[in-house]
């Protein structure tokens, strides 16, 4: 019972502050305000005191359904590789609570001998204006005949938007979705 008590106080505190959705389809991990940082930090020290109050899956289902392994952290390190033709593309989130200047996305790309071809560095700013360009309703989809006409100002950057989707899927064609959202 207690089990269940700590997971559901860690639960909420992170759904509260931080919703589901951190690194998900966001390149980012969320940076949370000092006051949402500390309900989380509680949150932890009910779950882990002491260390050994929640069994295994009891700690597995908290990690997994809170997402607790990156909301609300102070350091994390995210890597992730893909083999291509000509040799590998690193991808790396760097991301210190500390330090929030110095957030940032990195990517290499090394041929296959493992020389560097390639080094690109995205600050927060500059991957969350990205983001939110590209997932925001009104420019990224299609516009519904019931859709209040937009502002010319809203009209420009769609077309611009719009732009830069279709030269990305002439690389990434747009996934399929399945019935109930997911990705296939």
């Amino acid at each position: 019972m207690k089990a269940v008590l700590s997971i559901s106080v860690l639960a909420a505190a992170i759904f509260v502050f931080a919703g589901c959705n951190p690194i998900g389809p966001k390149p980012m991990v969320d940076r949370l305000s000092d006051e949402d940082h500390k309900a989380i930090t509680e949150s932890w020290n009910k779950a882990l005191t002491p260390p050994d109050k929640l069994d295994r899956q009891a700690f597995l289902d908290v990690l997994v359904y809170t997402q607790a392994y990156q909301v609300g952290v102070d350091r994390l390190s995210f890597r992730s590789e893909k083999a291509y033709a000509d040799g590998i593309v690193v991808m790396e989130i760097h991301f210190d609570r500390a330090k929030p200047g110095e957030d940032r996305f990195e990517v290499t790309v090394r041929d296959k001998a493992g020389k560097e071809l390639r080094h690109l560095v995205y600050n927060r700013v500059e991957v969350e204006n990205t983001f939110a360009e590209l997932s925001n309703t009104k420019y990224a989809t299609n516009r519904g005949p019931n859709d209040p006409p937009l502002a010319q100002d809203d009209v420009k950057k769609r077309e611009e938007v719009q732009k830069r989707i279709a030269a990305i899927e002439q690389f990434f064609p747009k996934r399929e979705e399945e019935k109930d959202g997911a990705k296939k």
